[in-house]
């Protein structure tokens, strides 16, 4: 059941793949700026107890709109765009956590209850209306399960790492299957899980770390902020 509804995903992340180019199209807004608002997204995220997979879902509508709105000046809205984004993807997923009010309180006011309002038509109408699509975290919740069912720990890593790599931009080059892939093979070499990329990962993916996960894992394992003995302390963890 688990690998038709992976296969399915991929299908469709075919269809809904964001332009890894967007932000040249772009005048006011560029990879600096969105990483500083995906920042605040996340803070946001944490201060309201909302789930990894909301905050991916939210930055990827987010990705999603700014890239139907080319050459648009967005700079001017683009905290409540950001926060918009995480709300559609609340409604999305269930959550009524996030009221208009709330929206004001996190945007100091800024914004009157009409504009948030026209701010989430607007949004939905760009992207047609659709925010049914494969994210990272879709396929990294499928291959973790099946592949280590409840291992806490691996859990833990893996949604730090994702979370980790929605700040940059570059990740947009991968397709969400091969981040959500890359992630668990790191997660689980760190941790000292055997076999790092076991025959149940590989038939449900069909990728291999030399070839299509090569890259994507270099650049993770090069972002700056990251250090395996200081996120394992900090998530109270222990390699095996």
């Amino acid at each position: 059941m688990s690998q038709e509804i992976f296969e399915n995903l991929l299908k469709n992340e075919t269809k809904y793949l964001i332009d890894s180019h967007y932000l040249d199209k772009q005048s006011d807004i560029d990879a600096k700026s969105r990483k500083v608002l995906v920042y605040w997204m996340m803070d946001l995220s944490q201060s309201l107890k909302l789930t990894v997979n909301i905050l991916t879902h939210g930055v990827s509508i987010l990705d999603k709109y700014i890239e139907k709105k080319a050459d648009t000046q967005l700079l001017k809205d683009y905290k409540l765009v950001g926060i918009m984004s995480l709300r559609l993807a609340c409604t999305y997923d269930g959550w009524d956590t996030m009221t208009f009010d709330d929206v004001q309180s996190e945007c100091d006011y800024m914004f009157t209850t009409r504009q948030i309002r026209e701010m989430e038509m607007t949004i939905l109408k760009t992207i047609d209306f659709n925010i049914s699509y494969p994210t990272a975290f879709s396929f990294m919740d499928i291959l973790l399960y099946e592949d280590c069912k409840k291992n806490s720990s691996l859990n833990k890593v893996a949604r730090y790492l994702l979370v980790e790599t929605l700040k940059y931009y570059k990740f947009l080059e991968y397709k969400p299957s091969i981040v959500a892939s890359s992630i668990v093979y790191i997660s689980k070499k760190h941790l000292k899980i055997t076999p790092y990329w076991s025959p149940t990962l590989r038939k449900m993916t069909k990728y291999s770390t030399r070839k299509d996960m090569k890259l994507c894992i270099k650049d993770i394992m090069s972002i700056e902020s990251l250090n395996f003995e200081t996120l394992l302390s900090k998530l109270k963890i222990s390699s095996q």
